[in-house]
């Protein structure tokens, strides 16, 4: 299990199961501050002239594994250091990876970040399992944390009713998306319940919608053309469509370029003022 943060600044990149607090603090003393909570919480043994890589932290340790829970929900270890290092933070990314999760952890986090005020810039699923947790609980924790940013990628348990109308409204209207590799219990690819009505909401400046789809040629056409004439906002843009895109015409201009890749993905760009 990984629940983890990130926090880049000043050209360091380092990964840690903390929050960047928003004061200014040189990075190596918030970088000691982290490492020297998580040492002192699980008793690791980790020598001061290298960084903390917290995500190795929490996964099979056996203070976690040993401590007595439900299985559905999450260590009390994990759940009070998250309050602890929220309070009175703003998050720049919440990673919840390599997890089975449940609608109880979904609480827990949600409950924990909410009674901090603690808000989040990009909330990341990855590796993760949806397989305990139903459809309206992962959309009310979504809506609950409410991040300007939102990743889901190499999701596993998941159904079309987990990415639904609602849940799809709420993807593309972020800053920021990526949704790929979605797959059920079978292995099955899962799609978006994303058609050419829910496209034309998009407003979204950067993304990527690599999971299967609903949008159709006449769909794609009016968002490019919607890119081209300045109608919405453009950094870039990919989608994977379930249609051949060779020989398809789409709108043109100076602010927006198209590429085509690997036949049914379209990557769109802006093309900046000279």
């Amino acid at each position: 299990m990984q629940l983890s943060m990130r926090c880049d600044e000043e050209a360091v990149n380092r990964k840690w199961v903390a929050c960047q607090k928003r004061r200014k603090r040189h990075p190596a003393d918030l970088a000691m501050d982290i490492k020297k909570a998580f040492v002192n919480y699980y008793h690791i043994d980790v020598t001061a002239a290298a960084p903390v890589d917290a995500l190795g932290f929490l996964g099979p340790h056996p203070l976690i594994a040993s401590e007595p829970n439900s299985s559905s929900e999450l260590p009390t270890a994990i759940v009070d250091r998250l309050a602890e290092v929220a309070t009175g933070s703003e998050i720049d990314r919440l990673r919840i990876n390599e997890m089975e999760l449940s609608d109880a952890a979904l609480r827990q986090i949600a409950n924990c970040l909410r009674s901090s005020e603690c808000r989040v810039r990009l909330l990341s699923f990855e590796l993760t399992s949806f397989s305990s947790v139903t459809p309206n609980e992962l959309l009310r924790f979504v809506l609950d944390v409410a991040p300007t940013d939102l990743v889901f990628r190499m999701v596993r348990g998941c159904t079309q009713e987990h990415f639904g109308r609602e849940m799809c409204r709420f993807i593309i209207t972020r800053r920021f998306f990526s949704v790929s590799e979605l797959v059920d219990a079978q292995s099955n690819d899962v799609p978006l319940s994303i058609d050419d009505v829910l496209l034309n909401e998009l407003s979204a400046s950067t993304f990527q919608m690599a999971a299967p789809n609903a949008i159709t040629v006449d769909g794609l056409r009016s968002l490019v053309k919607a890119f081209a004439n300045g109608t919405k906002t453009l950094v870039a843009g990919s989608i994977k469509t379930s249609f051949p895109l060779k020989g398809i015409a789409f709108p043109f201009s100076g602010k927006a370029k198209l590429q085509i890749e690997n036949e049914k993905i379209i990557n769109i760009s802006s093309i900046a003022a000279t």
